[in-house]
């Protein structure tokens, strides 16, 4: 009788944190699910994204383990003197520690270098505890709004392919599409 019930609070509890994981994965889909009007390339209606890369996997790194690759950014709409870019992430507690990501354009006009720090924090729910990921550093960007070209990126994970890591560039300017 009484390994009958251990069985059915281990049983009861499984249940309990499979409810919960779920929970969580419902929330954390929601919030990173873009809220806008059916346009794939609207960030939760904060901006517009001109880059993305999704790293998954360590053949995406090039033979010096660094993320190589270009994009073209777009001119601003808007009537200020400059355009606004902001990083955003989807990290994970895989995803690499520290990130360096440098912006440089073909003209060498700018150069933009940023470190980013994986920050993890640590949540108590009912039943267990869960920790949400983010990334710290500087992750605005401004470039004069009438550049337009060609910019290389390269994403640094200082040695450690092997975690997943969404990363982003929004224009928060309006910008001709």
């Amino acid at each position: 009788m009484r390994f009958r019930k251990m069985v059915a609070v281990v049983v009861l509890a499984s249940v309990a944190a499979s409810v919960a994981l779920v929970a969580g994965v419902v929330a954390i889909t929601t919030q990173y699910s873009d809220t806008g009007e059916d346009k794939p390339d609207t960030w939760r209606n904060d901006g517009v994204v001109v880059f993305h890369a999704i790293l998954a996997d360590p053949d995406m790194y090039g033979v010096d383990g660094v993320y190589h690759n270009s994009f073209e950014v777009p001119k601003a709409n808007s009537d200020t003197d400059s355009a606004k870019y902001v990083f955003d992430f989807v990290p994970s507690g895989s995803s690499p520690n520290t990130l360096i990501i440098t912006l440089s354009s073909r003209g060498g006009e700018f150069e933009h270098i940023t470190e980013f720090v994986l920050d993890g924090t640590r949540h108590e729910a009912g039943l267990g505890e869960f920790y949400t990921w983010e990334y710290k550093g500087d992750d605005t960007i401004t470039l004069p709004r009438e550049y337009t070209g060609t910019v290389d990126i390269t994403i640094d994970p200082n040695g450690s392919t092997q975690g997943a890591v969404s990363v982003y560039l929004i224009a928060l300017n309006d910008i001709q599409e």
